[in-house]
């Protein structure tokens, strides 16, 4: 009878060693304080306080910028629209000398293109300018590119304001006088004496006339 060899049985796996809970405890308090060192620590946060004032910093830096940006724009608009108007006196100038020294029938120049053969409705003389009323003043003022809103309501003033652009009336603008009422007082006193000696003189005269006679 044929008996196979015994097969060698495998020897048992050992027992599972218990878990070293201390270890493991240990374990985890350290990369505990190792997260808390790398995020909350001294340098970190030292580092993102110094990073965070930097940032607000150059948020401020920025802020001024643009408001140094925006001054500069507004004073480049005021720049530009006193070189318009200075640019407008310098063309107007030769126009406004010949009209303010021409004739009450002689005609007068408009700034080009506008001329009087071309708009019918524009007073050709400088007569005609001074006798206009108050409606033409504001049609002519609009014909020459003023714009509504700037015309005035009053005619008289209407009248004016054409009549300045065109040479025709010298703006002097209002009388400022720059002395002190000291020096007025003083002129007054001096223009009184003046005239109780010319007044002196001629009673003198008089009787002088009359001593003789």
């Amino acid at each position: 009878m044929d008996h196979s060899p015994p097969l060698h049985a495998e020897p048992p796996p050992p027992a599972p060693r218990p878990p070293d809970h201390g270890a493991l405890g240990e374990a985890v308090v350290v990369i505990a304080q190792e997260l808390q060192h790398a995020f909350y620590g001294g340098n970190v946060t030292n580092e993102v306080r110094n990073l965070r004032d930097d940032i607000n910093r150059l948020i401020g830096g920025v802020n001024r910028l643009s408001r140094c940006f925006r001054r500069l724009e507004h004073s480049f608009c005021r720049l530009e629209h006193s070189h318009r108007r200075l640019e407008e006196k310098i063309n107007m100038m030769p126009l406004r000398s010949f009209n303010a020294s021409a004739h009450s029938r002689v005609p007068v120049l408009y700034p080009y293109p506008y001329r009087p053969t071309r708009l019918n409705h524009l007073p050709r003389t400088k007569g005609e300018l001074e006798r206009i009323s108050g409606i033409n003043a504001q049609r002519v003022l609009v014909h020459l590119g003023f714009h509504p809103d700037t015309i005035p309501a009053n005619a008289q003033q209407r009248k004016d304001m054409l009549l300045t652009h065109l040479g025709l009336k010298v703006d002097v603008g209002p009388f400022l006088y720059e002395g002190n009422e000291e020096e007025e007082e003083e002129e007054e006193e001096r223009g009184r004496r003046r005239r109780m000696k010319i007044k002196r003189r001629s009673v003198l005269k008089r009787m002088t006339i009359d001593n003789v006679e």
